[in-house]
């Protein structure tokens, strides 16, 4: 068996990372994939890398840093060179994610196969495009001029994509015709054409005629030779998980910003002070006292859906631990709020989901349930969600579901923050009932907030895709091998085992014993996976390779 530290073990996962597209961008057919994840390099396998011409590496539209790129309107574009792959005169798909900017005094050419140079600048080819003349209307455009002359036309968005707006644009050809698809819905519009192709190169940015610069964000580009289904279109634009509903996150590396850049930034009070985090990061997590400690969050999250998600470590089990609130101004009426409440003693507490209209409805009403098994323990990190899809609630410790309340409460009618009757406050580490107030005490990190109700699978890749669960439990001698794997991984383990990719879809389930201690890795496909086991020593994941 080989055992590795956890210093070896995060190396030997850098070493081998091979650059794929992840499982939700369907492979058959793929020709080229641009993930824009810190450069743009191609991760289709294919080569077709595009050099970078004035773009800077920017924000993309889940918060993340260097993970798009910006096109300044004056100039700034990408070239990937001519190659016969992407002279596709069949069907075909570019798909792309885009934010148009502000400025528009010309045609803008977003990505396609284009004419570059000489009398085929601008023609001979296919691309998404925005329109001036209509402005920030978005067309696939198709082109068969041989020599500036020949038929020319698009499909045109039904509505304007607005500036400072995330879509999904995805240029479509099957049986001749091209579509438009916009935000994962299929455009009203519609345009036939022979193709013609000669000289032409992937532009990214521009159109190839002179001013026709694109102005805005540009993030993942895939073209495919093939025309993809509309479910395949769907899971596309879906892509990406819990982070397409993403309203606020919170790292707390050294203040309380909300990275994702919709202006939720939080105001700490009460003296909370930066602290390390659960991988022993200083100034990444912030530590509350229990007195006076906590933090005001920007913005509102209300709605009849949502997720909070957080990290925490308790210090004293002995009081109530407010993690989540949201409460009305006034601090005594209406509230949402997850705690963690003592139950037996200072080492068995449960997680809590509350809901207080008492004060607000006229009559209403106060529900609270909570788990009991498993239960949190203190100086330890646990992991907790409440989540709601305007029917019910759902708790998770550690990323598994627990217990589930369903039903409404009193006239306000709703489970989440819909149906307030007055302006609500969001705070972390501190709730207010009518008749008294609690302070967390102990550390939070990590808090995420979503407008939408995660599912198990999008909860559960919380967990295991962090360097932390691998931290937490390498203890346990979980050491899978050999990693990389190819068509068999040992275990040293026993229990029920699933294996998730890095979008948390489930690849493969099963269960572990004595006599047989191997996982069958031979039909997934090259790339990391997470292993997550529940036995007899309590869920543990780390992750492997498949060579």
């Amino acid at each position: 068996m080989i055992h590795l530290s956890i210093t070896s073990f995060a190396t030997l996962l850098s070493s081998v990372l091979l650059a794929q597209p992840p499982s939700y961008i369907p492979t058959t057919g793929l020709v080229a994939w641009f993930p824009f994840n810190g450069n743009a390099l191609d991760e289709s396998g294919s080569g077709h890398d595009l050099t970078v011409n004035g773009a800077t590496l920017t924000t993309d539209r889940n918060g993340q840093g260097n993970a798009a790129y910006y096109f300044d309107g004056g100039g700034a574009h990408m070239n990937g060179g001519s190659h016969t792959d992407f002279e596709i005169t069949g069907d075909r798909t570019i798909s792309a994610w885009v934010n148009v900017g502000t400025t528009l005094n010309n045609d803008q050419g977003i990505v396609g196969y284009i004419g570059s140079s000489g009398a085929l600048a601008g023609h001979a080819g296919y691309y998404l495009k925005r329109r001036f003349v209509d402005p920030d209307m978005i067309g696939a455009y198709e082109d068969s001029a041989q020599f500036g002359s020949g038929n020319y036309g698009a499909a045109w968005s039904d509505a304007p994509c607005a500036p400072g707006q995330w879509h999904h644009l995805v240029h479509l050809r099957s049986g001749g015709i091209t579509y438009l698809w916009v935000d994962g819905v299929q455009q009203t519009n519609t345009y036939q054409l022979i193709p013609y192709f000669l000289n032409s190169e992937l532009l990214v940015g521009w159109s190839g005629s002179a001013g026709q610069y694109f102005h805005g964000d540009i993030d993942d580009i895939g073209i495919w030779d093939r025309a993809l289904t509309p479910s395949e279109i769907q899971d596309v634009f879906n892509a990406g998980g819990p982070n397409d509903c993403l309203m606020a996150a919170y790292s707390f590396d050294g203040n309380a910003n909300d990275t994702t850049g919709n202006g939720h930034d939080g105001v700490v009070l009460g003296g909370a002070i930066p602290a390390p985090d659960r991988f022993g990061n200083a100034n990444s997590a912030y530590q509350f006292d229990g007195v006076d400690d906590w933090v005001r969050l920007g913005g509102t999250f209300n709605g009849n859906t949502g997720t909070v998600s957080a990290w925490i470590n308790m210090t004293d089990m002995t009081t109530l631990n407010p993690v989540f609130s949201g409460r009305d101004t006034t601090m005594n009426g209406i509230a949402v709020e997850m705690t963690v409440d003592p139950n037996s003693g200072p080492d068995a507490s449960r997680l809590s989901y509350g809901l207080d209209q008492r004060d607000c409805v006229g009559g209403g009403c106060n529900v609270f349930f909570e788990i009991g098994d498993p239960q949190l323990t203190p100086n330890a990190w646990h992991h907790v969600v409440m989540t709601s899809d305007g029917s019910e609630v759902i708790l998770y410790l550690d990323c598994v579901p627990i217990t589930t309340y369903f039903g409404s409460c009193g006239d306000g009618g709703g489970l989440w923050f819909d149906d307030l009757c007055q302006d609500v406050v969001f705070m972390l580490g501190r709730h207010k009932r009518p008749l008294s107030e609690h302070f967390f005490t102990g550390l939070i990190d990590d808090v995420r907030i979503y407008n939408c109700a995660l599912d198990s699978a999008e909860i559960a890749g919380m967990c295991d895709f962090t360097a932390g669960t691998i931290a937490q439990h390498i203890e346990a001698s979980l050491v899978p091998y050999p990693n990389p794997c190819h068509d068999v991984l040992q275990v040293n383990a026993t229990g029920h085992y699933e294996v998730r990719d890095m979008a948390g879809r489930l690849m493969i389930t099963g269960n572990l014993n004595g006599s047989s201690p191997t996982i069958p890795t031979s039909d997934l496909p090259v790339g990391i996976y997470s292993l997550r086991i529940n036995g007899d020593q309590g869920p543990v994941a780390v992750r492997f390779m498949k060579f």
